[in-house]
């Protein structure tokens, strides 16, 4: 909840200067106000609270289960089992609710608790598949077992992707949730299953790495409207499809300063000391 408060705050400044330049309203910055301190999260910020509501979750499942002398093997199935059962019946709830006469803050609340549910569910199947698989894959599969495994999942998750056209957690637009948290978990052990095979690709970790940077950074930040203004100027008459992958190439690269910028010189945004800080502390 660190880097949540913090981007959110250098959000919310940015508000204030589209507010002074005319482009916000008061109630506008108002309503992003109230959207931060309620753990809504404005805009892109809304993925840390959901985060930390479904790790309380899970963990406080995991524990009382490990109070009841549950073991492992039959722990991992049942927590999966129960956040699915209490996932569908929360989505579906507030599918049923979602057009009635609720105020949108309080429809807002809701939303957010029923994510956190989703990503409960979610984090509950990755961690009965890790104990089901762990570091044991190579020994199952074979690594090119593992690679062939982890590119039909990603394979099936794409096909499928174009057949069901839309789907946002952001906004709890999700079709069918069976299918949703089907092809969500098909898609991540295929990412997992491709990724664990790949050599140690510098870019790739460094992004990896500093993706909470990135996602808090990208829209709030303005990030991503520069890339898209300079995309524009370098690839305005292509095609759409040479245009979003220009675009997206350009938003990387303008992350790149405000991750070593962060990094360097404001790293308590992310809950950490400064570099010289943390070294006097260890010599300690």
């Amino acid at each position: 909840m660190i880097p949540y408060f913090w981007f959110s705050f250098g959000s919310l400044l940015l508000d204030c200067v589209q507010l002074l330049r005319g482009k916000f309203t008061g109630e506008t910055v108002w309503q992003h106000f109230l959207e931060t301190i309620s753990l809504q999260g404005y805009s892109v910020m809304w993925f840390l609270p959901v985060l930390l509501l479904a790790e309380l979750g899970v963990f406080a499942g995991y524990k009382i289960m490990a109070r009841m002398k549950c073991s492992a093997p039959i722990s991992y199935p049942v927590a999966a089992l129960f956040w699915t059962v209490v996932a569908c019946a929360a989505y579906y709830l507030y599918q049923a609710i979602a057009g009635t006469a609720i105020p949108a803050f309080w429809l807002g609340e809701i939303r957010i608790m029923v994510k956190a549910v989703l990503g409960a569910t979610f984090m509950a199947y990755g961690a009965g598949l890790f104990r089901l698989f762990g570091d044991r894959e190579y020994k199952i599969t074979g690594k090119t077992g593992l690679g062939a495994v982890g590119v039909l999942c990603i394979a099936v998750n794409v096909v499928a992707a174009f057949s069901v056209q839309h789907m946002d957690l952001n906004n709890l637009n999700v079709g069918f949730l069976p299918h949703y948290l089907l092809l969500g978990t098909c898609g991540s052990l295929g990412l997992v299953f491709v990724c664990k095979l790949l050599p140690n690709i510098a870019p790739l970790t460094f992004f990896g790495q500093n993706s909470l940077i990135i996602m808090s950074t990208h829209l709030n930040f303005y990030v991503m409207y520069v890339a898209m203004r300079l995309t524009d100027v370098i690839a305005g008459g292509c095609n759409r499809t040479v245009w979003t992958i220009l675009m997206l190439f350009m938003t990387f690269l303008l992350e790149i300063p405000v991750i070593l910028l962060i990094r360097m010189f404001f790293p308590f945004v992310l809950g950490r000391a400064r570099a010289h800080r943390a070294v006097a502390e260890k010599g300690k």
